[in-house]
C-alpha cells in the first residue's frame, strides 16, 4: 500500500475512535454537504455505506431547495452528496451503487468537455504537449495555469487542442442524456470550460453561466436550476450573474456543514473527498473531521 494511503488511514481511523465524542452536528438545522469528482468504487461505497450505517437519511438537491426555503426544523440527520465535472467513471464506480440503495445524487456538468472528452487542465498539465510551445506561449511556465486570465488561457487552448487529442475521460452528451432519465440523478450546471470564473470579462462570465444552461436544457430536456462555482472560486458579482441567468442556488468548496438557518443558497458549502485515499480517511473527509483537524 501506497505509504500516504497508510498514513492517511491510521489518522482517519483514530479520528473516528473520537467522531462520536467530539461530533457537534446540530441534525435540526444542519446538513451534510459532500461532493466527489471521480472516485474509485471502494472509496464512494465505503463513504456513503458508512454515512447509511450511521442513520444518515440523503436528500435531492430539490429536497435541498424546498428544506431551505421553508426553515423547518429537521428531525433526522441529512446528507446531501454532489459530483463535479461528470467523469467518466462515475457511470460505473457511483451510478450502480446508488440505484441499488435510491441514494439521490447532483452531478454538476461543464458542457464543452462533454464534447472533447477532457478538461482544459489536461493539456495544459502535459509537460511533452506545453514543451513544444513554451516559446510561443511562456505563461505555459507557469505551475499554476488556473491563474491566466480566461482570454489568455482560451488562446493558448485552442493552439493545444489542435495538436492532441486525448482518450475520453469525461462523459459524452448522450451519457447525460441518459443520465438525466435516471430518478436518482439531478444534472447542474458547473460552466461551459470549467474556467475560474474571477479570470472571466464580464462578457465571457455570461457566456460560461448563460450557454452552460442553455446547453445543459437543451441535452436533458430538464430545467437546470443548481450551479457549482469552477475551483470553488466566485465573488459578488457572479453571484449576482448566478441569480440573473436563473440558477436557484450554487455551490462552494467551503469545507464545512450547511445551515439551513444561515446559509445563502448562492454560497453552499460542500465537504470533498478525494477520489483515491483510503477508507477510513475518506470517511473522516466526508465527516468534516479531516478538514477540523488540519485547520487548527
Amino acid at each position: 500500500m501506497n505509504i500516504r494511503i497508510l498514513l492517511g488511514d491510521i489518522v482517519g481511523y483514530l479520528l473516528l475512535l473520537c467522531w462520536k465524542i467530539f461530533d457537534k452536528f446540530n441534525y435540526k438545522t444542519q446538513i451534510l454537504s459532500v461532493y466527489f469528482h471521480n472516485p474509485q468504487k471502494k472509496v464512494f461505497e465505503n463513504t456513503i455505506g458508512f454515512l447509511r450505517r450511521n442513520g444518515y437519511q440523503f436528500i435531492s438537491i430539490d429536497e435541498l431547495y424546498s428544506i431551505i426555503g421553508s426553515k423547518a426544523k429537521l428531525n433526522t440527520k441529512i446528507a446531501l452528496i454532489t459530483l463535479d465535472d461528470a467523469w467518466l467513471g462515475n457511470l460505473t464506480n457511483v451510478i450502480p451503487f446508488i440505484e441499488q440503495h435510491h441514494i439521490p445524487i447532483t452531478i454538476f456538468v461543464a458542457t464543452q468537455p462533454l464534447r472533447d472528452g477532457v478538461l482544459w487542465l489536461n493539456y495544459f498539465r502535459d509537460k511533452a504537449l506545453c514543451t513544444q510551445y513554451e516559446t510561443t506561449f511562456p505563461e505555459l511556465k507557469l505551475s499554476n495555469p488556473k491563474k491566466l486570465s480566461t482570454t489568455r488561457r482560451n488562446e493558448i487552448w485552442e493552439t493545444l487542442r489542435n495538436e492532441k487529442g486525448y482518450e475520453r475521460v469525461i462523459m459524452s452528451e448522450q451519457n447525460i442524456r441518459e443520465l438525466s432519465k435516471n430518478k436518482y440523478v439531478t444534472i447542474g450546471s458547473h460552466t461551459v470550460s470549467h474556467p475560474v470564473l474571477p479570470n472571466c470579462t464580464k462578457e465571457e462570465l455570461q457566456d460560461e453561466l448563460s450557454e452552460s444552461k442553455r446547453q445543459l436544457e437543451e441535452i436533458t430536456g430538464c430545467t437546470v436550476g443548481s450551479f457549482a462555482y469552477p475551483n470553488g472560486d466566485y465573488n459578488g458579482e457572479i453571484i449576482r450573474k448566478c441569480r440573473k441567468n436563473g440558477y436557484e442556488m450554487a455551490f462552494t468548496t467551503e469545507q464545512r456543514l450547511l445551515d439551513i438557518e444561515k446559509d445563502s443558497l448562492y454560497t453552499l458549502p460542500r465537504y470533498c473527498v478525494p477520489d483515491k485515499f483510503g477508507k477510513y480517511e475518506s470517511i473522516a473527509r466526508a465527516l468534516g473531521m479531516w478538514s477540523k483537524l488540519f485547520s487548527l
